[in-house]
C-alpha cells in the first residue's frame, strides 16, 4: 500500500521495511515490490474471488454529518465484478447498510501502459445516487473526469470511467463527504 515506500509511506513503513531487509535481504526491495504488485492485479486472483470477497478486499466506510457511506477498492473492472454471481444482491445489500455504496476499480493492462479507473455509485434511494453522481461529475478538487458507462446492476446504479487516474480513493472519499 505504501507504493514501494514512496510518498504514501510513513516512518513506521520505513522501519518495518528496514527490519524485514535485515531478516530477508533477497529479493531486493524493488524486485519484491514488483512481484507483490503484479500478484495483487492478477486476473486469476480476482476471478477466483466471490463478489463478497471482492467488496470486502479493501473496503473503507466513512461517516459524515450523521451519514455513513462506504467505498470498496477492487483491482479488476466493474465488468468483471458485475458478471460475478450475486453482484446485484451484494450491491443492494451493501447499499442497505449505508447511505451510499461505491466501488472504485483500478486495472493495470497486461504488458504495461497506464492504469484505468472506474467508479460505481449506488444507494437504496435513487435520488441519493443521482445527487452523488451529479456531485462527483462536478467535483473539481481534483476533477475526476468522469464519463458515464453502462454496468449491469440494480436499477439506479451509476457507473463511470474515471479519466483522472491519479485521483485515489482518498480524493474520491473527500468529495463524497460533501454529498
Amino acid at each position: 500500500d505504501s507504493g514501494n515506500l514512496g510518498k504514501k509511506a510513513c516512518p513506521r513503513d520505513h522501519a518495518a521495511a528496514t527490519a524485514l531487509k535485515e531478516l530477508a535481504p533477497s529479493p531486493s526491495q524493488e524486485e519484491l515490490f514488483a512481484l507483490l504488485d503484479a500478484m495483487k492485479f492478477d486476473n486469476k486472483f480476482w476471478d477466483g474471488l466471490s463478489i463478497e470477497q471482492c467488496t470486502r478486499y479493501d473496503f473503507k466506510d466513512f461517516a459524515t454529518s450523521g451519514k455513513k457511506y462506504g467505498l470498496s477498492s477492487c483491482l479488476c473492472s466493474l465488468d468483471v465484478l458485475s458478471r460475478k454471481r450475486g453482484w446485484e444482491e451484494e450491491v443492494t445489500k451493501r447499499a442497505g447498510e449505508l447511505e451510499l455504496f461505491g466501488v472504485l476499480t483500478q486495472v493495470k493492462p497486461a504488458g504495461g501502459g497506464p492504469a484505468a479507473r472506474q467508479l460505481m455509485l449506488y444507494a437504496s434511494d435513487g435520488a441519493v445516487t443521482a445527487q452523488a453522481a451529479a456531485f462527483a461529475q462536478a467535483y473539481d478538487s481534483p476533477c475526476l473526469q468522469l464519463e458515464p458507462i453502462r454496468v449491469a446492476g440494480p436499477r439506479g446504479l451509476q457507473a463511470f470511467a474515471q479519466k483522472n487516474v491519479a485521483a485515489s480513493r482518498k480524493q474520491v472519499q473527500i468529495g463524497r463527504a460533501h454529498v
